[in-house]
């Protein structure tokens, strides 16, 4: 089996749970049970309206110490880089105190040289017995700006039930476009018509 390197969170409404699980079905093939959950599978978070983060897992470890050894040995980690701390669930007691776990943290980033890459943004989070750490990928929210409608009668679909739809039709490929997506189903029934006909 594959390791799961990859930490999702969800956030949606009750009434939004089940259209949430069929987009969940079709981007990452399993049934989900819970907000937060780890796949193998790589997704955006800005083509659902439903994934807020994925956290690229680099280190996970029992104590916060075994984390910032594993960080004094890393070499891909600079100071000029933004922590964020994944607040999971409402008890989290690690949260209120993330400022002092980003100054143990930082203390342990290098320096970058002049030639390197622009700043990351790393996660943090402690989730079910064990620190996460790991590049952070966060959901843009610029789909947002297509709710607007231009009338308040208007009767087109919701934005979040359009980009599921889209989602499904696609299984999650992004490099596919809805033009792409239409063409193929009607190739696959003309298929079929004339294979049945």
């Amino acid at each position: 089996m594959k390791e799961e390197t990859y930490l999702y969170n969800l956030n949606y409404s009750e009434y939004e749970d089940t259209l949430c699980a069929i987009e969940a079905r079709a981007l990452f093939n399993t049934s989900l049970k819970e907000k937060v959950f780890f796949s193998d599978v790589a997704v955006d978070p800005s083509v659902s309206p439903y994934i807020k983060n994925r956290l690229e897992i680099r280190h996970k470890t029992p104590t916060f110490d075994e984390l910032l050894l594993l960080l004094e040995q890393d070499k891909n980690t600079t100071t000029n880089s933004v922590i964020k701390y994944l607040k999971f669930a409402s008890g989290d007691l690690y949260a209120a105190n993330r400022k002092a776990l980003y100054k143990e943290l930082c203390g342990k980033f290098k320096t970058p040289a002049i030639d390197e890459l622009p700043p990351m943004t790393y996660g943090l989070t402690f989730h079910e017995g064990f620190w996460y750490f790991g590049e952070l990928l966060r959901n843009n929210g610029l789909w947002r700006e297509h709710n607007k409608r231009p009338h308040t009668y208007s009767n087109s679909l919701k934005l979040n039930m359009a980009k599921v739809l889209i989602n499904i039709a696609g299984q999650g490929d992004a490099s596919k476009s809805v033009i792409d997506i239409i063409i193929q189903k009607l190739i696959q029934l003309n298929y079929y018509q004339s294979r049945f006909a």
